[in-house]
């Protein structure tokens, strides 16, 4: 880079009195500047995005709430595609045209408060970028984008930090040099909104486990996004028409829910004979797969036995034998030599006791 255009890169990175530096006193200025994270200003945001994107402020979370329900963001992008295994397209139907009542849990929570644990601690790792929060919502017509940061390499320029934590039951996901797809669709719709060409995904797994991941600007990956992401919008949420029937839990839910109303009249439905006999026939398969599968556990328990062995390896498997204990309580033996204690127990519990209602779609 020339003196001009490191003069011009100090002041885009809002570095000040470096003016009368020469060209490697201003190089070494810019590399080994104080490493902290920044906060994004929007004139600087503006320089950095394309031009058709709009620059959206919030002052809290429920604001932010508000933004994000008009347009696929990130976290929905997955699920618009069919990648995310704990969010379906119905999901974000029904978050979008009907609200959503969820509040977080303690996974939310500790999720958010570690973001600027692991955001410094990337940080750290390259003191040689440039590192800002970008505190405002970025919207390319229905496509939304809240980024956790960005940061600026002096050979790749800007590039999108989305930061990521995880328990360690769910590590199995992060293994070797993979991410969960649902996170690289995130990550790639980010991409195509901000224009920029790399992301750096920062996770912590289990409190101690920090890795993270390079990942480039993918044209295929942004337009398969981006038109699954539009034409959802468009033909379902705008329109108001759920999305078809995808196979997951959460799209049962949903149908199971929207009979509360449904009359208890036996009604003849010719349309749905065949599939009720293809639902039989997938049944008996299960089932005859099913049995397959214990016998062939027993076969593997029967050879380990012959070895004398609790662990086994067979190439690339591994085999162990796992005792769990359980506790349960014996409720006879109790009411039997605490009888008046139990006739209490059972009054209060009878008191306390709430009804669940739990549908499913039986097919006899």
């Amino acid at each position: 880079m020339t003196l001009k255009e490191l003069r011009e890169k100090a002041k885009e990175l809002g570095l000040t009195g470096f003016w009368r530096m020469r060209k490697e006193e201003l190089e070494q200025f810019i590399k080994t500047a104080e490493a902290k994270i920044r906060e994004m200003d929007e004139e600087q945001l503006k320089k950095i995005i394309p031009d058709d994107v709009e620059i959206i402020h919030y002052e809290d979370t429920e604001e932010w709430e508000d933004i994000r329900g008009n347009g696929i963001g990130g976290s929905d992008a997955g699920a618009v595609i069919g990648v995310n295994p704990y969010k379906s397209a119905i999901d974000v139907y029904t978050d979008k045209t009907q609200g959503s009542d969820f509040k977080g849990n303690k996974y939310t929570h500790w999720g958010h408060n570690l973001e600027p644990v692991v955001f410094k601690e990337f940080q750290r790792l390259h003191d040689d970028f440039f590192c800002y929060e970008v505190p405002f919502t970025m919207k390319k017509g229905c496509l939304v984008a809240n980024v956790d940061g960005m940061c600026y390499d002096l050979e790749k320029g800007w590039g999108v930090v989305e930061i990521k934590t995880a328990n360690a039951f769910a590590g199995k996901e992060w293994k070797g040099e993979t991410i969960p797809d649902s996170y690289f669709a995130q990550v790639q719709h980010y991409l195509g909104v901000t224009g920029l060409n790399y992301a750096y995904i920062a996770c912590l797994i289990g409190g101690n486990n920090y890795k993270e991941f390079y990942i480039e600007r993918s044209e295929e990956d942004i337009k398969l996004i981006q038109e699954k992401c539009k034409e959802f919008w468009e033909e379902n949420i705008l329109k108001e028409i759920p999305p078809m029937p995808d196979g997951t839990e959460s799209y049962s839910k949903y149908l199971l829910e929207q009979s509360d109303s449904a009359s208890d009249d036996v009604v003849e439905i010719e349309t749905i004979k065949d599939k009720a006999d293809e639902y039989k026939s997938l049944k008996n398969e299960i089932e005859s797969l099913e049995k397959k599968k214990k016998l062939i556990e027993q076969e593997i328990l029967k050879e380990m036995n012959e070895n004398d062995c609790k662990k086994a390896t067979a190439g690339d498997f591994k085999f162990t034998i796992v005792s769990q204990n359980r506790k349960s309580v014996d409720k006879k033996l109790m009411e039997k030599e605490n009888t008046e204690f139990m006739e209490q127990y059972k009054e209060i519990e009878s008191h306390y006791t709430t009804v669940k209602e739990t549908k499913f779609l039986k097919v006899s």
